[in-house]
C-alpha cells in the first residue's frame, strides 16, 4: 500500500484515506489542556496551556488559551500569558491536545513558585510603605512643629 494512503475503520466501514489531502480535525472544549508550540520564540518552544474561552466572531473565530511560561532564571517570576489562537495567529502558534500527565508541570511546584514570588512582592510592598511613613513623619516637618533642640 502507498505510504500516503491509510485504511480507516469507521463503525465497521473501511475507508481508504489519502493522507496528502486528508484534513486533521481536533475537538476542543473549555478546560482542555493543550500543548502550545510558540513559533515566535528563538527556539520553537512547547508550553503547557489550558483553553479558557471560545470567541465565536463571525469573521475570525478565536480560542483563548492560558499558557504557563516557566521562569528562565530562578530569580524570575512564573507567568501566565493569554494567547488568542485563530486563523491569523496560526502562523505564530500551533496547538495540539494533550493529557494532564503530558504537561510536565508540577502543580505544587508551580504554586510554590507563585507563593514565593507573592511573598517577595508583599515584603517589598511593606518595605515601601514603611519608607513612605518614615518620610512623612521625619522629613520636611513644618518649622512650627520643630522643638528647640531640633532648630
Amino acid at each position: 500500500m502507498d505510504e500516503n494512503k491509510r485504511i480507516v475503520d469507521i463503525d465497521g466501514v473501511k475507508i481508504e484515506v489519502d493522507l496528502r489531502t486528508a484534513k486533521k480535525i481536533d475537538n476542543f472544549k473549555v478546560g482542555d489542556t493543550v500543548k502550545v508550540l510558540d513559533k515566535c520564540s528563538s527556539s520553537d518552544k512547547i508550553r503547557p496551556g489550558v483553553i479558557v474561552d471560545f470567541a465565536e466572531f463571525s469573521e475570525l473565530p478565536t480560542i483563548t488559551i492560558a499558557v504557563y511560561i516557566e521562569p528562565y532564571y530562578s530569580s524570575d517570576c512564573p507567568t501566565v500569558k493569554f494567547i488568542y489562537y485563530n486563523k491569523e495567529s496560526a502562523k505564530d502558534y500551533d496547538i495540539v491536545p494533550c493529557s494532564v500527565d503530558e504537561l510536565k508541570v508540577s502543580r505544587d511546584g508551580v504554586c510554590e513558585l507563585f507563593e514565593n514570588e507573592i511573598a517577595k512582592k508583599k515584603k517589598n510592598y511593606d518595605d515601601l510603605v514603611n519608607q513612605y511613613e518614615f518620610f512623612k513623619e521625619r522629613f520636611l516637618k513644618p518649622i512650627t512643629n520643630l522643638t528647640e533642640s531640633e532648630v
